[in-house]
């Protein structure tokens, strides 16, 4: 019996020792389940700011470009304005004139041509002045920035005063945004 005895007594630390062994396990079991979904969960964040990152960095671009674009609008809105502006036309000719070397002797302007979204105004220069200074002249007035002016044609001929003069008559067309009439 007391072979029995100390048996029982040995039995009882085993199947504590068991029990500890089995709840050891389950609870590894649960970190190790806990340490992955943490893991997943850290890809996950980390995909998500790197997603948010690469947002940024498109919206720090579009921010660079919306201001060039500014710049490009007020650009264009400058080569069409809103109204005609013939003074400042005139004003801008004379100008250019007046840099290139060459006579601008009359400027006249045509009947308005409506366009879907646009006017064209044709108008007629008479210049005079040296072969290249009126091509300086005609390359100015179609400079990046200037008025929108696209050159129909041009007529050379000798110049009134000196042989070296020559004469240009030329055709050409401005434009600007039509303004939409409200009823």
């Amino acid at each position: 019996m007391a072979g029995k005895s100390r048996e029982s007594k040995n039995v009882m630390p085993v199947l504590a020792g068991a029990a500890l062994l089995v709840l050891l396990v389950f609870l590894l079991n649960v970190q190790v389940k806990a340490y992955r979904n943490a893991r997943a969960a850290l890809e996950r964040e980390r995909a998500a700011c790197r997603q948010a990152q690469m947002m940024l960095a498109d919206l720090k671009e579009a921010e660079k470009q919306a201001g060039l674009l500014a710049e490009k609008l007020a650009k264009y809105q400058k080569m069409m304005p809103g109204e005609p502006e013939q003074n400042t036309l005139i004003a801008e000719l004379n100008a250019c004139a007046a840099e290139s070397g060459v006579n601008l002797q009359q400027i006249s302007f045509g009947s308005r041509l409506a366009k879907e979204g646009y006017t064209e105004m044709p108008l007629e220069l008479v210049l005079e002045g040296r072969y290249h200074d009126l091509l300086a002249f005609l390359e100015d007035i179609q400079r990046d920035g200037r008025r929108a002016v696209r050159l129909d044609s041009i007529k050379m001929s000798q110049g009134r005063e000196e042989q070296t003069l020559v004469r240009a008559d030329v055709a050409a067309s401005v434009f600007y945004i039509s303004k939409k009439k409200t009823s």
